[in-house]
């Protein structure tokens, strides 16, 4: 296992990435706050957040978001900021689920794939990247990142890119999904405590040294700035149950058919790193979350992999995060190690 440096991105070592100059703050805060549409070869629209425009390159750091994240809300619009500031000299996608956001529905087939057999969401990624081609027709090297069930999806991207004429050269996975066989049940159960146990610590404000300061930068800082640029909404309007309600499928994907509860993910990396010989993929777990879980079968794959493949494959443990991992007040952490190993 690699040593990917846990203490050096600890909150109390980390700041926000800021803005340098007026012109800077104005053309980043229009672009994150302006919702795109990317088409699918199906029809389907995903909704979408491209910063950094202006960029002449066709590299692009792509981010597919996770369950119940929009485009359209504060925390996405901030991330999407903090990684335009950190990375100025490339593009910057963020693309949201089916039915998240201003994005359509799940298709039939897309249902049929999620709920036969063991189930699949390849044909979700694929509508992905085809939206994402859509709204940069010129993409052809790229970076992958994402938590949770992005980084599942980030996977399944990369694992088809190729295809589309993509070259994937960096995959960075936060408290990856799909990477064992577990019981949804157990799942669901111990993910309920534990974000409780967050929301609890939160609003005592016992987090650990620098978290207050990460959040103030997210809440405090970037909020108001953007309050100028249109409406923001810090969640789903219609909550969690509304977005199940306008979409069944999901409830389903989460619970009896969980990516988090099967080994696509390791499926989907095998063949990523077989169709891009150029990638290499770093995955950090949270030592105190309930999705990502560096288990011994977990460790002894990727441990295969990284022999097979020359050490493409590295991974490690922050072990003092939960779950909350990916929240906006974390990002600036995720990006400063993208940003340090891209």
């Amino acid at each position: 296992m690699a040593d990917l440096g846990f203490e050096r991105y600890e909150p109390a070592n980390i700041e926000a990435f800021g803005f340098t100059e007026p012109e800077q703050q104005a053309s980043i805060l229009r672009e994150v706050t302006e919702q795109k549409l990317g088409t699918a070869d199906n029809g389907q629209n995903f909704s979408a957040i491209h910063a950094n425009r202006d960029f002449g390159g066709n590299s692009l750091i792509v981010r597919p978001n996770s369950l119940f994240g929009s485009t359209g809300n504060a925390d996405q619009q901030y991330i999407a900021s903090q990684y335009a500031l950190a990375f100025p000299e490339q593009g910057y996608l963020s693309i949201d689920l089916p039915a998240h956001g201003a994005s359509d529905r799940l298709t039939k087939d897309q249902r049929k794939d999620i709920t036969k057999g063991v189930g699949s969401v390849a044909s979700i990624a694929n509508a992905q990247l085809e939206a994402t081609l859509d709204l940069v027709p010129d993409m052809r090297d790229i970076t992958l990142t994402g938590e949770t069930v992005g980084e599942l999806f980030a996977v399944e991207f990369a694992a088809q890119a190729a295809e589309k004429g993509v070259r994937v050269r960096r995959l960075f996975g936060f408290d990856p999904m799909g990477m064992e066989q577990r019981s949804p049940i157990a799942l669901a159960g111990r993910y309920i405590a534990d974000a409780a146990k967050s929301r609890k610590e939160r609003r005592s404000e016992s987090d650990v040294e620098g978290e207050q300061k990460l959040e103030d930068a997210f809440s405090k800082e970037f909020v108001p700035l953007v309050e100028d640029f249109g409406p923001i909404r810090t969640a789903e309007p219609s909550g969690h149950v509304g977005l199940m309600a306008r979409e069944r499928t999901i409830a389903r994907l989460m619970l009896r058919k969980s990516p988090a509860t099967r080994d696509m993910g390791m499926e989907a990396l095998e063949a990523a790193l077989e169709t891009q010989p150029e990638l290499r993929a770093d995955f950090i777990f949270a030592g105190k979350s309930s999705i990502g879980r560096l288990t011994r079968p977990v460790r002894d794959e990727l441990q295969r992999l990284q022999v097979e493949t020359g050490g493409r494959v590295q991974f490690d443990e922050w072990p003092n995060d939960g779950q909350d991992i990916g929240l906006a007040r974390h990002q600036p952490r995720l990006i400063s190690y993208v940003k340090d190993n891209q």
